[in-house]
């Protein structure tokens, strides 16, 4: 996928979840879309991201955390998206 499609697509997800992915996520996926070989860590393609989000109610269950891939093993790689860091 050329940048431009992939900063178009990036743009499009970024107006249907209501944040924007910050830079290194945006390095992190262009570095992933350029290795030759597979990565131990699975990036989801940008244009399953608002499903799978969605068929893995993470609002419901994770709230504040958007799901962007997986080690394969059933451990997820999520962002952070909570507004205001918490409190202890």
């Amino acid at each position: 996928m050329s940048d431009n499609g992939q900063n178009h697509q990036l743009e499009e997800v970024e107006r249907q979840i209501g944040f924007s992915f910050p830079a290194s996520y945006r390095a992190l996926l262009n570095a992933v879309q350029t290795q030759a070989k597979k990565p131990p860590l699975l990036i989801y393609p940008i244009e399953k991201l608002v499903s799978l989000n969605n068929a893995n109610q993470m609002k419901e269950f994770a709230p504040g955390a958007f799901l962007v891939g997986s080690d394969g093993g059933g451990e997820a790689l999520v962002l952070d998206i909570r507004k205001e860091s918490p409190t202890n």
